[in-house]
């Protein structure tokens, strides 16, 4: 999975592996690692794509823990 820092442009790089929880917020997607996280803003996305999310990383990491 990748992502940009949205102050410096910086490409995170985080693997699906690593992956143990994921938070869901009503504007926010947290996705946690043992040492780190990424946020994925809901505003960005349209309703489908945000209906697909979870499934989607649920698919890719089958023990990942949603709250």
């Amino acid at each position: 999975m990748y992502g940009n820092h949205h102050s410096t442009g910086a490409l995170a790089i985080l693997g699906y592996v690593h992956l143990k929880k994921l938070v869901i917020t009503e504007k926010y997607f947290f996705l946690f690692t043992k040492i780190q996280f990424a946020v994925t803003f809901k505003e960005g996305m349209d309703q489908r794509q945000i209906d697909a999310f979870v499934p989607y990383i649920k698919m890719q990491c089958p023990g990942i823990k949603v709250i």
